[in-house]
């Protein structure tokens, strides 16, 4: 028997040994399963980390562009319009 299916008990006969192949098989997926969700969020805190200040700062471009754009231009396009306008661009 190859090393990977030897099931977890020692000589077992009939259903049991199934059985302990496939709670050792299931053992392996759970863990497998956990390793994968933790890769993913640490990866997702290292790619917020390094991202993170850079969209700060573009976000705070953008609304600085728009406070500035409806302080020069408020009187040719209302902000209600404006923002229906912005709204449809971004989508």
């Amino acid at each position: 028997m190859a090393q990977d299916t030897q099931p977890l008990a020692g000589n077992m006969s009939g259903d049991t040994n199934s059985t302990a192949l496939m709670s050792r098989s299931n053992f392996r997926l759970f863990a497998l399963a956990i390793f994968y969700l933790l890769f993913l969020v640490i990866g997702a805190s290292i790619f917020a980390a390094i991202e993170g200040p850079q969209e700060k700062r573009l976000v705070d471009r953008i609304k600085n562009v728009r406070k500035n754009f409806f302080e020069n231009y408020s009187h040719c396009l209302p902000e209600k319009d404006a923002s229906a306008i912005s709204a449809q661009l971004s989508a």
